[in-house]
């Protein structure tokens, strides 16, 4: 069984991207039935249903007729069983995309990819050779199935072919039991009439055309004479049996009338929707008007950025932003939404920003958009609530862990609970297992459950991490000096870039903080050149919790019951205290950290390695380090020998070692193997690392442990 396509069989694809390029197509009879020839054409030639003039461009000006239609299926809306479900009674070949089962973050994900070609009878002649007539076509396979995508309906459109080196994502399927596909063109007509008449209608200045229910409007429940608002009226059809309930009509009703006109009830995806009779009756004598009455689908969570659609998604205890699915707006609302959001809620990607506050004072999430400085503020109440009183439970078991730090646990946990955006030290635990170490990271992250999960520490594509108030870290990688600086840059930027999977990137105000358990003896990465000289200035509260005489296994059930009261009494007045003291306050990270017998046992015991010492050299080479002179050697685009020298020896490292360093920064791709010269002089070695390589923090002196002006974490 023979057909025809458009191809180019001189070129063989070897990229996508070279696809753009190819023209001069021919037409070409292939065999459904010859496999071979088949996969040759669909994994090597680009090819189309579309016929163009001999030795000219694919464009719309050559367009000579069609030999079929071609479907692209490519954002997840449609499956390949669907779709030969949907063409079994017509010939077709279904064959995969580049992209079938590739796992694509910015455009839906995973999904099943793939043509479907419904060839017409072949014939000595060529089909909708009037351009019009084929743009009409065109149009009503857009109508007709929207489930594929829109942009291949055009008579300048091409299909590239498969290029996935997996032989595994390669399939071809044809069926040729059922009957030519040919295109209804009555029905074609028909929506060419039907569209005409609804523009013809809507430019008349029809003022009914979105007429929707506004999200402050009253709607009033008959029977008890109940007034709600859209935000309590959906929870409540929710719960009815039968969603369908009798309500008084906001657009034609008289509260004081005897009977209700109308009834609201919820669509599937949510919506609420109104029938009033009455309307409808006016409508009818009229002629015209409108009885159908739909919820604003601008809902005020709603919003654009750049291109994208999205919404605040709110559950019970935090605010998350959301891709607004296909399905979640009709059809019919699409382009309304798109673009009032367009004009009205449109963010650039660039400046977006989330900004979440986590505090125990707060009683209910909620959120509210600031389109003039694009940012989503979000507040988050705790997830404790009072169960028990009984304070000196919880101060038991505080000193029975911490002992003679207690204080500044207790501490710790007050800023945690009611401040936001304050850097805290990292909290580092030690100690054999059964300790409650995992016991106290837990409690910790049960204060604000939605805003606290596991970290590995090291760096990761997909970080939504990021927008976190707590971050915890079990079982730490020892002496990984990447880790430490995944660290340096969670503790220490002021703004994070969070990856989500199918979300553009944005920004959040850096609200994390640690807590490092392990069971290992030597828990944290230490440089000796970075002991803090006092605990105003030590970033880590390194301690080994002590061997329990007694497991208690409900000892964490116990302590939850408690929390909350504890929470707000002592932690607040706590806080309350800090808050007034505040201004006078030293200490670089909230509080004073004391420094443990153990820490100091570590950076005295720590033998900074060379290796761990040239990726310190490194971040000062690339944002620049000040000598005693407050003169900045480094940051700039080239190094000399001799500055990198003089900025070993302000680092109080070892200046005779340079050459050490140097080869393994340029065996690390820091800094450029050749020097650079140009005609008049030689401007050194260029520095080939960019400062984003250390977040978006401000450029600043490197950790060295000289001062406590020039330690950063």
């Amino acid at each position: 069984m023979k057909i025809r396509l458009s191809m180019n069989k001189e070129i063989q694809l070897q990229t996508k991207s070279d696809g753009n390029t190819v023209t001069r197509f021919t037409l070409e009879e292939i065999d459904l039935e010859d496999k071979p020839t088949l996969k040759e054409v669909f994994r090597n030639y680009v090819h189309a249903t579309n016929v163009w003039a001999k030795d000219q461009k694919c464009g719309k000006d050559s367009y000579q007729g069609m030999v079929g239609l071609a479907f692209d299926a490519d954002d997840g809306l449609i499956t390949m069983p669907a779709a030969g479900a949907l063409f079994k009674e017509y010939k077709y070949i279904l064959y995969t995309s580049t992209g079938h089962l590739e796992d694509k973050p910015n455009h839906y994900g995973e999904q099943h990819r793939f043509r479907i070609i419904l060839p017409f009878e072949p014939s000595d002649s060529l089909y909708f050779t009037n351009p019009d007539e084929a743009d009409k076509v065109y149009a009503w396979a857009k109508w007709r199935f929207p489930q594929f995508d829109p942009y291949v309906f055009a008579r300048h459109m091409k299909l590239f072919p498969n290029r996935n080196p997996n032989p595994d994502h390669y399939i071809v399927k044809v069926n040729t039991e059922g009957d030519w596909f040919r295109v209804p063109i009555e029905e074609v007509y028909q929506l060419v009439k039907d569209q005409a008449t609804k523009t013809s209608t809507e430019s008349a200045g029809s003022s009914d055309k979105y007429r929707y229910i506004k999200h402050g409007m009253d709607i009033v429940l008959p029977n008890k004479r109940i007034s709600y608002k859209l935000e309590t009226l959906r929870p409540y059809l929710a719960t009815c049996k039968d969603q369908k309930q009798p309500c008084y009509c906001p657009f034609c009703d008289d509260l004081n009338s005897e009977s209700a006109s109308a009834f609201v009830q919820m669509s599937t995806e949510g919506f609420v929707h109104l029938f009033c009779s009455h309307c409808k009756s006016v409508a009818d004598q009229k002629g015209e008007g409108q009885y159908y009455y739909f919820e604003d689908p601008v809902e005020p969570g709603m919003f654009m950025l750049e291109d994208k659609l999205l919404r605040v998604h709110m559950t019970a205890s935090n605010a998350h932003v959301v891709k607004v699915r296909e399905d979640y707006i009709s059809k019919g609302n699409r382009d309304y939404v798109k673009t009032y959001l367009s004009r009205m809620r449109n963010i650039p990607s660039a400046k977006f920003t989330v900004d979440r506050f986590a505090s125990a004072a707060y009683d209910q999430v909620q959120y509210e958009l600031d389109f003039d400085k694009s940012c989503l503020q979000i507040q988050i109440p705790t997830g404790i609530n009072v169960q028990k009183k009984d304070n000196a439970f919880i101060d038991s078991w505080l000193d029975s862990v911490f002992g003679k730090y207690t204080d500044f646990i207790k501490n710790w946990l007050a800023l945690y609970c009611y401040t936001n955006y304050q850097k805290l030290p990292v909290i580092v635990l030690t100690g054999p297992r059964a300790t409650g170490k995992t016991t106290f990271s837990e409690i910790v992250a049960s204060i604000f459950p939605d805003l606290a999960t596991d970290w590995d520490g090291n760096k990761q594509d997909f970080t939504p991490f990021y927008t976190n108030k707590l971050l915890m870290v079990e079982e730490n990688y020892v002496n990984r000096k990447e880790q430490y600086v995944q660290i340096k840059k969670v503790t220490g930027s002021e703004f994070l870039t969070v990856n989500e999977k199918y979300m553009p990137q944005y920004r959040v105000r850096n609200n994390t903080n640690i807590i490092l358990t392990t069971n290992e003896p030597r828990p944290v990465f230490l440089a000796a050149n970075e002991k803090p000289t006092s605990p105003d200035d030590n970033n880590f509260f390194i301690y080994k919790v002590p061997a329990i005489k007694k497991l208690n296994p409900i000892i964490k059930e116990e302590i939850r019951e408690r929390f909350g009261h504890y929470l707000q009494t002592e932690l607040l007045s706590r806080y309350k205290k800090w808050e007034a003291q505040q201004q006078s306050s030293t200490a670089r990270y909230g509080i004073p950290c004391p420094i443990t017998d153990l820490e100091k046992d570590l950076y005295d015991s720590a033998q900074t390695n060379i290796e761990a010492e040239t990726e310190l050299v490194a971040e000062a080479l690339v944002l620049g380090y000040p000598d005693n002179d407050c003169k900045t050697l480094g940051g700039g685009s080239h190094i000399m020998k001799m500055e990198f020298r003089e900025m070993l020896k302000a680092m109080r490292l070892r200046p005779e070692r340079h050459q050490d360093y140097f080869r393994r920064l340029q065996d690390s791709g820091v800094v450029a193997y050749q020097e650079t010269r140009n005609a008049s002089k030689r401007l050194g070695f260029e520095i080939l690392r960019k400062k984003h390589f250390y977040g978006e923090a401000k450029t600043k002196k490197p950790m060295t442990g000289m001062t406590e002006d020039d330690s950063v974490i």
